[in-house]
């Protein structure tokens, strides 16, 4: 075990706690044309890599990505630390008594050990994807030119901004069954059924 190990829990789960709208925020004004981000990387050395991280079309998807990465990733840490804490250190022993290296016992031990784990972590992703909203709210309003729009924040432009609840309800029952379905087929891919 690693001795910071409460450290580094506390580390990555740190995010999860946080607000959304805190860490919008926070992600703005990081992304900004003069924030963090630009200026650490023009400090090194490296300010042909400056961008405006938020005002480009082609790149605002992956800026809005990485906010909402760092924010729900502690999340499934967790769930797969707990997976990985359950499989029995017996079954470990026994491969490695059976001459299986690291590897094989990674892939013949562990990985399907943790299978219900991953599909658990799958369906919880492909289902909290389905309702974001706020970081792309906060970050672009779902621009420049709708390049980071979700399907939550068009509802709630279409329903609230708009005044077309229609529309907007017709765009949550598409998003209603499209998560269904996708959540179906991962849980059959992640859990080997054929």
């Amino acid at each position: 075990p690693i001795k910071s190990r409460y450290v580094l829990r506390l580390v990555f789960f740190l995010p999860v706690v946080l607000t959304p709208i805190v860490a919008g925020y926070l992600w703005r004004y990081l992304l900004t044309p003069n924030g963090t981000v630009n200026t650490f990387l023009e400090s090194v050395g490296l300010g042909a890599l400056q961008q405006n991280w938020l005002g480009d079309p082609d790149i605002v998807i992956y800026s809005v990505c990485a906010a909402i990465i760092w924010q729900g990733a502690g999340y499934s840490m967790v769930i797969y630390l707990a997976g990985l804490q359950a499989v029995p250190a017996e079954l470990h022993e026994a491969a490695q008594l059976d001459g299986a290296g690291r590897w094989d016992r990674f892939r013949s031990v562990t990985l399907p050990a943790v299978r219900p784990v991953t599909s658990l972590v799958v369906l919880l992703s492909i289902i909290t994807t389905g309702q974001i909203f706020t970081e792309p709210y906060l970050l672009t309003g779902g621009g420049p030119n709708g390049a980071s729009m979700t399907p939550a924040l068009l509802m709630y432009q279409k329903g609230i901004q708009q005044g077309q609840p229609d529309i907007a309800a017709a765009i949550g029952l598409i998003l209603v069954l499209a998560v269904m379905t996708v959540s179906l087929i991962a849980r059959r891919v992640t859990e080997g059924k054929n």
